[in-house]
């Protein structure tokens, strides 16, 4: 939701806990629904033509980690 980040700042994962970052070691981020990237203009949003950079959070779960390094063989 560009330019309501402040809005929700108190729900942001990393806010409520800070100390989480200090293990994460790899951060791949994957949108559901294959979102257009978007720049800022000045005041406006306009699509660039390629795709939202996306990410998957995966856990110290191996059944997890093995999916996602399933998805990103899978999809190059």
């Amino acid at each position: 939701m560009p330019g309501m980040e402040l809005a929700f700042a108190e729900q942001d994962w990393f806010t409520r806990n800070p100390n989480a970052e200090n293990s994460i070691v790899a951060y791949i981020e994957m949108e559901h629904l294959g979102e257009i990237e978007y720049r800022e203009v000045g005041n406006i949003l306009e699509p660039t033509g390629l795709v939202e950079p996306t990410a998957l959070w995966v856990s110290n779960n191996q059944q997890l980690i093995d999916k996602a390094i399933q998805a990103v063989k899978d999809n190059q």
